[in-house]
Parts: C-alpha cells; structure tokens; sequence
C-alpha cells in the first residue's frame, strides 16, 4: 500500500514538473508574425508577401530593397527582395524572366517556370563560385505591380545537406498578395527612423535608401541624425532647392550653398534642424545628412 502510495506522488510530482515548465515555455514572434502548423508565419501585407519558416532567425528590418532576411545557425540565409527591374531589363520584363537561366555557365540544378500566387514567376536553383568558394544558391523571382519579387537563398556548398531542409520550408511558403503595391507611395525607408521625426515639418525629399541613423528621439540631448542618398535621377540642385524653400521662414535661417557642399540650418515649429548635402561629381551622386532636435 505504501509503495502504491509513493509512486502515486511520484508520477503526480512528475505530471506537475511537466506542467509548469510547459507552461513556463512562450513562442514569441517578431513584427507580424505568427505560429501555424509548427512554423511561424511572416507577412507584410502592406508590401505584398507573406512567408513561412521554423528554426531561423528572423531580422525584418528593412534596408533599402532587402525586406526582410532569416539566417541559419551556419550564417547562411534567405532574404526577399522587391526591387523595379534594371534598365537593361527592357519593356518586357515577364518576358525576359521567363527566359532567364535558359542558358547559363553556372551549373543548374532546377530551373521551374511557376506562379506565385497569379503572378509570374522563376524558380532556379544553381552554383557558383564567389572567390573561388562553391555557393548554392535558390532563386525564386516573380514579377509584381511593376517589381521583381526575389527569395533568394544562398548556402555554402558544405552546407547544402543540412540547412537546405530549411531553406525549403521558406521557399515553399513563400507567396504574393493580390494588394497592389506601390513603394513610391509607402516609402518604406521610412520604418527605419523613429516615429517621432517630425516629418510634417520636414519631409525627406528624393530619398533612394537610408543609409544611417543615429540617436533614438528628437527630444534626445543630441537629437537625431539621418544620412540618406538620394535618387539618381534626382538632381543635386533640385534637392538644395526644396530645403531651402521648406526653411527659409524658418528662426535663425542660414544657407551656404557651393557646387559640390551646401548646408542650411534653422528652427522650424519648436525643431532644430541642420542640413548637409555633398554632391560627388565623380560619381553624380548626392548625399544627405539631417540633424533634428526638439
């Protein structure tokens, strides 16, 4: 009886330990993600496209045209791209991705014309080699609301045999939105700077990609600092002309403006603000550097 009795606590002891460290367990998702069927969904609806993974790590940062990026433990990864088709691309970009890697120097493994969704798209899987490093690479590319779509996963070839089943998982889920899109309008680069910049004071203007932001919030001691390239096809002149028209009723107004270096500087609405621009001829390129503080 009394050993009945031990090994009743003990099983009842055993049944309370598993409780409490299942409940002690948290799945925790970042952004908009979520957990179906053992793997955790990411979507991004307002960019289009959704995806599924399981033992990655995710960064959805955005930078510039990478969207989101899942890393294995080995560093290799899977990143998804949105990007409007290359010059050299021509007018018919369906067409030309329909016909890309029907011939190639690099080994291919799978080449697969799909759809995503109702859009278009390329399935290609192939090696190569970066500094003499053999690389696989998966490429899944569809063409949507005027932009090319990439999944692309890139494993160092040792590597194939035991990460790829993951890779798989994402490449298989990955899927587009019916939603048009237009990135003109949504401007994602601006997720990258806090939401207290006051953007009703002054806009960024011309902006291709954010390169750098430094401090927190306005009201920091040292304020926020945003560097950003602009457009190529906007001009550098055409960028000194919207900051100065924008604060030049601003307190304490100042404008010095040479061919290759202009800066302007005022307070506007309770803000601080120092602009920097630097034209590089060499490379028809122009930068900006935009000091805010409360």
């Amino acid at each position: 009886m009394r050993k009945n009795r031990l090994f009743f606590i003990s099983v009842l002891i055993f049944l309370i330990l598993i409780s409490a460290v299942s409940c002690g367990k948290k799945e925790v998702n970042s952004g908009n993600s979520s957990s179906t069927s053992g793997l955790k969904e990411f979507s991004l609806e307002k960019y289009g496209f959704a995806l599924k993974y399981d033992k990655l790590i995710l960064n959805d940062k955005i930078e510039g045209d990478q969207f989101v990026e899942l890393k294995h433990l080995s560093g290799d990864t899977a990143t998804v791209t949105i990007k409007k088709p290359d010059p050299l691309v021509g007018d018919k970009p369906e067409e030309w991705l329909k016909n890309s890697f029907k011939t190639s120097d690099y080994k291919i493994y799978q080449r697969k014309e799909m759809k995503l969704g109702k859009y278009p798209g390329l399935l290609v899987e192939y090696a190569w080699k970066v500094m003499g490093k053999p690389i696989r690479t998966i490429d899944l590319t569809a063409y949507k609301d005027g932009y090319f779509y990439s999944l692309i996963v890139t494993m160092r070839e040792e590597n194939v045999e035991d990460v790829r089943k993951e890779f798989d998982k994402v490449v298989k889920s990955f899927n587009l939105f019916d939603s048009k899109v237009d990135l003109d309008t949504l401007q994602p680069w601006k997720e990258k700077i806090p939401k207290n910049f006051p953007f009703d004071v002054v806009e960024l203007f011309g902006v291709s990609e954010v390169t750098s932001v430094f401090g927190e919030s306005v009201t920091e001691k040292a304020g926020l600092t945003v560097l950003y390239d602009v457009a190529e096809n906007v001009k550098y002149e055409d960028v000194i002309n919207y900051f100065k028209e924008t604060l030049k009723d601003a307190e304490g107004f100042d404008f010095s403006s040479g061919s290759e270096h202009t800066k302007i500087r005022g307070t506007k609405s309770g803000y601080a603000f120092e602009v920097e621009l630097r034209f590089y001829k060499t490379l028809g390129k122009t930068t900006v550097t935009l000091r805010v503080k409360e």
